[in-house]
C-alpha cells in the first residue's frame, strides 16, 4: 500500500500515513494510540487527518487477520469515524479461480457433450484444486518480476511446456529426461487424475495419490510465497 502501489493513492490528492506492522499486521492498540496521539496535538487541525485504514487480507507477509482483530480496529474505526478498507484481492482471485475451475468443466461436460465415465463432481473438485496450485504459482512467479511486462514473458516459458505433460500426449512414451521433468510438475498428477475420473469412472479416493501430490504442489508454493514476499517485496 504504502511502498508498492506506484503513488498510486497519493497521486489522487491523499496521504498515506503508516503505522508500525507485524508480520505484514497492524495491531488495534497502535492504531489507537496513533490517532489519540493526532487529536490531543494542539495544531492537529492544520495536519492531515486519518480519514481511512488501509489494510491487506490475507497480507503480503501471508497472515490473516482474527475475527476479533478485525473486530477492534473496526471498533477504533467507527469511534473517530474512520473508513475501514479490507483489501482482499488474494481472497478474490481464490474465488474466481474457484469460479472458473467449476465453470469450464461444467461448460466442457454439458456443452460439448464430452462423455464422463465418473463423477462430475470429482472433476470440480481436482479441477479447483489445480486451479489452486496454478493460482499460487503465479503469484510465486510475480513476486520475482520487476514488472506487468516481465510477469507477461514468464507465462508462455512456464505454461506452454506444461500443455505436453497435461495428458495430450502419454508420459510413458515420453524419452526419459522429459518423463523426469512430468514427474515435478503439477499438471502431470491432475491430468493423471482427471483421465482416471473421466475415462475409467475413478473415484477420488483412488486418485488419492494424485490429489495428495497437489496439496503438497500448493502448501509448497505458499510457502514459498510467503518467503519470497519477505525477502524480495520487502514488506
Amino acid at each position: 500500500i504504502a511502498v508498492h502501489e506506484a503513488g498510486a493513492i497519493e497521486n489522487h490528492g491523499h496521504k498515506v500515513l503508516t503505522i508500525p506492522s507485524y508480520e505484514g499486521k497492524i495491531k488495534a492498540s497502535d492504531l489507537e494510540a496513533y490517532v489519540e496521539t493526532f487529536y490531543q496535538d494542539g495544531n492537529h487541525e492544520h495536519m492531515v487527518f486519518p480519514g481511512m485504514v488501509y489494510i491487506s487480507f490475507s497480507t503480503e507477509y501471508g497472515t490473516i487477520y482474527s475475527l476479533e482483530e478485525l473486530k477492534d480496529i473496526a471498533k477504533i474505526c467507527k469511534q473517530y469515524k474512520m473508513h475501514f478498507f479490507i483489501d482482499g484481492a488474494r481472497l478474490g482471485y481464490g474465488l474466481m479461480a474457484l469460479a472458473q475451475a467449476s465453470l469450464i468443466t461444467v461448460v466442457g461436460i454439458k456443452l460439448l457433450d464430452i462423455e464422463i465415465i465418473g463423477s462430475i463432481f470429482s472433476v470440480i473438485i481436482i479441477a479447483v484444486l489445480l486451479g489452486f496450485v496454478a493460482l499460487a504459482f503465479g503469484i510465486l512467479l510475480s513476486t520475482f518480476a520487476s514488472s506487468e511486462f516481465q510477469m507477461m514473458q514468464f507465462i508462455p516459458l512456464v505454461v506452454v511446456p506444461q500443455i505436453f505433460f497435461s495428458g495430450i500426449i502419454p508420459l510413458d512414451s515420453m524419452a526419459d529426461w522429459a518423463q523426469r521433468i512430468g514427474k515435478i510438475l503439477p499438471l502431470t498428477y491432475a491430468g493423471e487424475a482427471l483421465s482416471a475420473i473421466i475415462m475409467q469412472g475413478a473415484g477420488l479416493i483412488d486418485v488419492g495419490k494424485d490429489i495428495l501430490v497437489l496439496i503438497i504442489f500448493l502448501v509448497v508454493l505458499l510457502i514459498l510465497n510467503i518467503l519470497g514476499l519477505k525477502r524480495y517485496r520487502k514488506v
